[in-house]
């Protein structure tokens, strides 16, 4: 019996789950072809916007474990950058690797310190003024 193996085929970019300040939680699907063979493992990659491109990142926590779906990147630390980021999936005989996909890295914004006034003398009833300190 011969079992006919092809590279697998289109496989979509990481979707965003979660993130704080400094990670980001990436999930995955495994590609709409598998070339007829199981996957046998995934690579993310990220650029991170220094110009070297896209790189292989975390590899010992996903390389040989096709069973893992989702991956939390830790330790960014440039808050107002765009990281992007690829998937790729190995079979047997090949890669695929997705496009890629960018998000920003952003803080959660601080609590005003005071709330907002309303300043009654310029209100009418078309309109509402309010001030912020």
């Amino acid at each position: 019996m011969f079992v006919v193996c092809l590279p697998p085929d289109h496989i979509s970019a990481p979707y965003y789950i979660s993130s704080t300040k400094t990670e980001i939680t990436l999930g995955w699907t495994e590609p709409h072809d598998t070339g007829g063979c199981p996957i046998l493992s995934y690579v993310l990659y990220m650029d991170s916007g220094d110009g070297s491109g896209f790189n292989e990142i975390d590899s010992d926590e996903i390389t040989n474990k096709p069973y893992l779906k989702q991956h939390t990147v830790a330790g960014l630390t440039d808050t107002g950058s765009f990281y992007g980021f690829k998937i790729g999936a190995y079979n047997e005989i090949d890669e695929i690797v997705s496009l890629a996909r960018s998000y920003k890295l952003a803080a959660v914004p601080s609590k005003p310190s005071n709330p907002p006034r309303q300043d009654f003398a310029q209100t009418t009833e078309n309109q509402i003024k309010v001030e912020y300190d």
